[in-house]
């Protein structure tokens, strides 16, 4: 359960962090959201592909759902975190 805890909470910090730092160069919103998704689920599709695996967020679509959402609300405090 804790290992399940980490990995939502790791996909929430990475796809954060990725649409932050669009944020910081572009105003683009819908690249800022596919910032935040690649961000926060390309490692993990790289790596299944190369195994030749499921990709994760196909098997569990609640990964590609909490990053969309994550970025979304990135989006919404973007302009009270930043100075």
């Amino acid at each position: 359960m804790q290992v399940i805890l980490l990995d939502y909470l790791s996909t929430i910090v990475f796809a954060f962090n990725g649409t932050i730092a669009y944020m910081n160069v572009g105003s683009n919103l819908l690249i800022a959201v596919f910032c935040g998704l690649l961000t926060s689920i390309g490692g993990g599709t790289i790596r299944d592909t190369m195994n030749g695996a499921e990709i994760f967020w196909l098997r569990h679509p609640i990964y590609l759902f909490l990053s969309f959402f994550i970025s979304i609300i990135a989006i919404c405090i973007y302009k009270h975190i930043t100075p």
